[in-house]
């Protein structure tokens, strides 16, 4: 058996060539950025646009802004002014969810039914229980009914006797009648009169009665009410017109108030018809936005569509970490394909005021040198690479101390060649300019 190990190949390429192209490539990196910076470049004149207000009562484009600026923040879309909750109003169990996700709902309409056995089982008992009242009411109505007659009877007996009494005790001193029965007639009256005292106390009695049968028949009246609600309130119904965003419970799940934030929740519903968006605004532009403010919002799911809106409230507390600040921009003609907490972009723009019949409002413009300005409305501009770089532009119609409005073409920051220079040529910049 041989001991020797053989050399393995020597790979020239992977040990040499490699590194040359990497110092090549580094070495002609180095050459280019040298050259750009020792290369000649012209010497030229440059002013940096300058932003002036103007009023004007012309249309403003989007990215503009009434003001000259549009403050743009993220949110999403979500209820206005909140969503709501279809809950149970009674503890139980769930025996059935009539609804589902995405069905339109009316109010009113059921959207679950709880077990209702027990609910059915009080409402009987309370039924039974006003029945056995409205009895004993009667009962006791019609024994107050039938004593008056006995307590008439009982004072036109006393009278006879009473009348009888008299006329005999006057005869008694002349002989004509015996002692004996008018002392009997007397015992008859006082028993008379205690005969009344008791048909006047039964009478009282049975006021008392009467009176305490009527209580016991709102009671039971309030507890059939009460049961009949409880029943009725085994039907959980929608308290809008609106969609279903999404269920919370299921059949078989325990209705159990304070066990959690949706214990007694079945569905979660929204007006489609009334949305809006949670914007963050910056803080740095949140002193340019007020309620009322118009806005555009546009959503990942239409993006070319643009809906109107405007800024209806703020919530007043700020977020520190996002360094934002919440607005709430309602959107004025949603449509069914605009869903909650869908992602929107939203453009909040500065209110019109009309002044002289008109449309007046102040927009930031750009203005640059007249003598800036050359042939069919174009500039030469430095761009990033320090060359002269020709760009169109719209101008407009104001003129201040020699410089020109433009509209359209250029932006804050844009550095305007005032010398004469052809395009595409390396230039050094050198500030002048009136």
């Amino acid at each position: 058996m041989s001991t020797s190990i053989p050399r393995p190949h020597r790979r020239w390429m992977t040990r040499f060539g490699l590194p040359m192209l990497i110092l090549l490539a580094m070495a002609g990196v180095l050459i280019t950025v040298g050259w750009q910076a020792l290369r000649p470049a012209t010497e030229v004149q440059a002013v940096t646009v300058v932003v002036r207000s103007v009023q004007t009562d012309a249309p403003t484009s989007a990215e503009e802004g009434v003001d000259g600026r549009v403050i743009q923040a993220p949110g999403w879309v979500e209820a206005d002014p909140f969503s709501v909750y279809a809950g149970a109003l009674v503890e139980g169990v769930v025996e059935e969810i009539l609804v589902l996700e995405g069905d339109r709902v009316t109010v009113g309409q059921p959207v679950a039914q709880l077990v209702a056995d027990d609910a059915r089982i009080a409402r009987n008992r309370a039924k039974a229980d006003r029945q056995v009242s409205l009895q004993t009411l009667a009962t006791a109505e019609a024994a107050r009914t039938a004593i008056d007659p006995e307590i008439t009877a009982a004072h036109a007996n006393r009278r006879a006797l009473q009348d009888e009494y008299r006329r005999k005790s006057a005869l008694v001193d002349e002989g004509a009648v015996a002692a004996g029965p008018v002392a009997r007639l007397q015992m008859a009256i006082e028993a008379a009169d205690a005969g009344i005292a008791r048909l006047e106390a039964q009478r009282h009695i049975l006021d008392a009665d009467i009176a305490s049968a009527r209580a016991g028949m709102a009671v039971t009246a309030a507890e059939l009410e009460r049961a009949q609600l409880a029943l009725d309130r085994t039907v959980v119904r929608s308290p809008i017109d609106g969609v279903v965003i999404e269920r919370l419970t299921s059949p078989g799940s325990v209705i159990l108030f304070g066990n959690g934030e949706h214990s007694s929740h079945i569905v979660h519903l929204y007006d489609p018809m009334k949305l809006q968006v949670r914007a963050d605004v910056p803080l740095a532009d949140a002193a340019g936005v007020g309620v009322g403010h118009p806005a555009e919002i546009i959503v990942d799911v239409l993006p070319d569509r643009v809906f109107s809106g405007e800024v209806s409230r703020f919530v007043h507390r700020a977020d520190v970490q996002k360094n934002t600040v919440e607005a709430k921009v309602r959107i004025h003609e949603p449509m069914d394909l605009l869903k909650p907490d869908m992602l929107a972009r939203v453009r909040i723009l500065q209110p019109q005021a009309a002044q002289d019949d008109k449309k007046l409002h102040t927009v930031n413009r750009v203005f640059i040198p007249n003598n800036a300005i050359r042939d069919n409305d174009t500039v030469l501009i430095i761009n990033d690479g320090n060359r002269a770089m020709r760009k169109t532009v719209t101008l407009g119609g104001t003129s201040v101390e020699g410089w020109r409005e433009v509209v359209t073409g250029l932006s804050p920051g844009d550095r305007i060649i005032t010398s004469d220079v052809a395009e595409g040529t390396m230039v050094r910049h050198s500030p002048g300019g009136s």
